[in-house]
């Protein structure tokens, strides 16, 4: 999930940067879109790269995280038995 929404993030953000700035610089529509078109592509298969190496990230956090909270198996949950009292 955040993989693709990195993904789609960045790819939007390199199309508009690109469309904006060679507007800017007044290229023809077609080169710029083509340009635009490009950075879409490339910026959106970063953003999948670096949002799956924040999945994992997450993921491996939460994992440790659940084994810290969940007590261990080898400690035996149930309390020890109480001892009668002496007379």
């Amino acid at each position: 999930m955040i993989a693709r929404f990195t993904g789609g993030i960045l790819g939007a953000l390199a199309f508009s940067v690109s469309i904006l700035m060679g507007l800017w610089a007044r290229n023809p529509v077609n080169l710029v879109l083509s340009r635009a078109v490009w950075a879409l592509c490339v910026f959106s298969i970063i953003g999948l790269l670096v949002g799956g190496v924040a999945q994992r990230v997450v993921d491996d956090y939460a994992r440790r995280r659940r084994e810290e909270l969940t007590p261990s198996e080898s400690v035996d949950p149930t309390p020890a038995p109480e001892k009668a009292p002496a007379k």
